[in-house]
């Protein structure tokens, strides 16, 4: 964890060899859950391995859990490497599809529901977030900051929409 903390800390003051090095880590996690998922799938027809994380925890991990992973990561890929934000979105929707009751994976749905600009999908995910997580002060941060776009791009279709007097004086 620490590691890619380190890669979005740097990723943040826009340095291309940075960026890069987001896209590989993205990229090989990745390869990394869809090998573990093809490995329970072969190996363990109950659906449930032991998985030991980057901490040294170990747990017992069923298949969904570890597709939901995988989504989040491919979600993260489309994002970050191809900005491809409509694919994210319907990968995120099979995660919740999975685990509706994640207030991570609504919250992802939110921020990506935002910048494609779906406003009420990205309101609806958000709140469900927050009656997830009714503590989670991000995810009050994101609705308000939902809302506040909301609002500034109804007021520039709004300014758009307007004819200007001296457009119909000139008629």
């Amino acid at each position: 964890m620490e590691a890619r903390a380190q890669v979005d800390e740097a990723a943040q003051n826009a340095d291309p060899y940075v960026r890069t090095e987001r896209r590989q880590y993205l990229k090989s996690n990745l390869e990394a859950a869809r090998e573990l998922l093809d490995g329970l799938e072969r190996d363990h027809p109950d659906a449930t391995a032991l998985h030991t994380f980057d901490g040294g925890e170990e747990a017992e991990v069923d298949v969904s859990t570890v597709r939901v992973w995988e989504y989040n990561v491919e979600a993260e890929v489309m994002i970050y490497c191809y900005e491809d934000h409509a694919a994210a979105r319907q990968i995120v929707e099979r995660a919740i599809a999975i685990n509706p009751e994640s207030a991570s994976h609504h919250g992802m749905h939110a921020a990506i529901c935002g910048q494609l600009k779906d406003f009420p999908a990205a309101i609806a995910s958000i709140e469900r977030a927050i009656s997830l997580e009714p503590d989670n002060l991000g995810y009050k941060r994101v609705l308000n900051d939902i809302r506040q776009e909301e609002a500034r791009v109804a007021a520039e279709q709004a300014a758009a929409d307007k004819p200007s007097r001296w457009k119909s004086w000139l008629g």
